[in-house]
């Protein structure tokens, strides 16, 4: 079983038998101590309903802040991992075409801040002397044709 059906199977799970628990028991529950008529069993369901999105709001949030406190660890581990390595290292976003992470390394090799470069787009991975012409390359057709 892979990992994110696992992790899935993890989420989902606490919900499926939480539901039909509640579901089994408050009933029974329902039906032995306000079945006197219908309005009142008509506002222990209401009074049962509430307090099972109530309860699963609970359980939600625990949830979350259980796999929240994985993410954050998982990152910054990898954070640490990829802030000493001897490369350049940087997260690009193609979509944007802007650089989301580069490590420090790049303020030794090509003498930008993280700072300057992350949020700004590629042309700041190029060494500052190459930037110029990169930049007017772009911006002039008639300086690529030559």
């Amino acid at each position: 079983m892979n990992n994110d059906l696992r992790s899935t199977i993890h989420v989902l799970l606490p919900f499926l038998v939480f539901g039909v628990l509640w579901i089994t028991f408050t009933d029974q529950i329902v039906l032995k101590y306000w079945s006197d008529g219908i309005d009142v069993m008509s506002q222990a369901q209401l009074f049962k309903g509430l307090l099972f999105v109530a309860l699963n709001g609970i359980l939600v949030f625990f949830l979350v802040r259980r796999y929240m406190r994985i993410i954050r660890s998982t990152d910054t581990k990898q954070t640490k991992v990829l802030q000493h390595t001897a490369d350049i290292v940087y997260l690009f976003d193609p979509d944007f075409m802007e650089v989301r992470y580069v490590n420090n390394r790049i303020t030794e090799v090509l003498g930008y801040l993280p700072e300057e470069v992350i949020n700004h787009k590629s042309v700041f991975l190029q060494d500052p002397e190459q930037v110029g012409g990169i930049v007017t390359t772009r911006s002039d057709p008639d300086k690529r044709r030559r």
